[in-house]
């Protein structure tokens, strides 16, 4: 599905890589979703935006901190990032930077939600994020797993007014809405996340074959973390790239976004 402007204030709208090596991060993305790779100069650090058909899909950037793990953030769609900061912070959030003006595109900010988890907002200017959702080669859902959900989802509700509607199942998992439109998930994670690790946010890329995209994983230097399995929305996977950062496949099903 084709994104021709920004989304609304709160939706999910962009990711990118901080990345050690540049080039295996291309050689990977290119090589398993058949990407194009546009390095934007100098003037943006280095920064490559990945597209598919000529449409925006994510982003990588050079890591900024030297043993700073490959790794991908999610960005929600801000009107003012230093409105959103500010809310942020008033609601029990942790500032990770100052707003950043990037030229002729927008300006970004990041924080740690209460529950533990980096999150980014980003105020489009010249670039309004995805160009194309909900397809294959594309991301198609986003997903917290929270140690603390009831502070997680109050947050996210406080900040963006998202609201939640559950799932059947043992285990707790809000499908956050903005006026009637599903935006992401967010999961009870408190009681099989394992020790060390903290709140974070995922994302999930479309494939046409989930079984053959893992393999694929695996011949480009990456690795299947967790094998694909059935859900009521397609079949699902976890996986790695070649550089160790983690993102999820997803084998659509019909009508699964319905």
């Amino acid at each position: 599905m084709k994104r021709t402007e920004a989304p609304a204030r709160g939706v999910p709208c962009w990711i990118d890589m901080s990345s050690n090596d540049l080039e295996r991060t291309t050689a990977f993305y290119t090589g398993l979703f058949g990407w194009d790779a546009q390095a934007q100069g100098e003037e943006y650090g280095g920064y490559v935006l990945f597209t598919k058909d000529g449409a925006p899909i994510a982003g990588a950037g050079p890591a900024q901190m030297p043993g700073m793990p490959d790794m991908w953030g999610l960005y929600l769609r801000s009107e003012s990032i230093a409105d959103d900061l500010a809310a942020a912070t008033a609601a029990g959030a942790t500032a990770l930077m100052e707003p950043m003006d990037i030229p002729a595109m927008g300006a970004m900010t990041g924080v740690t939600d209460p529950s533990g988890a980096a999150i980014f907002f980003w105020e489009p200017r010249g670039h309004h994020g995805f160009g194309v959702v909900d397809e294959v080669g594309a991301p198609t859902w986003f997903e917290l797993a929270a140690r603390d959900y009831p502070t997680a989802s109050e947050f996210y509700t406080t900040v963006f007014g998202w609201s939640y509607e559950g799932t059947p199942g043992e285990m707790t998992y809000g499908i956050a809405s903005l006026e009637g439109t599903r935006v992401a998930g967010v999961m009870d994670a408190g009681d099989f996340l394992p020790e060390g690790v903290p709140s974070h946010w995922s994302f999930y890329l479309g494939v046409a074959n989930i079984d053959e995209a893992c393999a694929k994983v695996t011949e480009l230097g990456g690795g299947v973390v967790r094998p694909p399995e059935d859900s009521p929305f397609g079949r699902l996977a976890s996986v790695q790239d070649s550089g160790g950062a983690q993102f999820k496949l997803h084998e659509l099903a019909p009508g699964w976004d319905q």
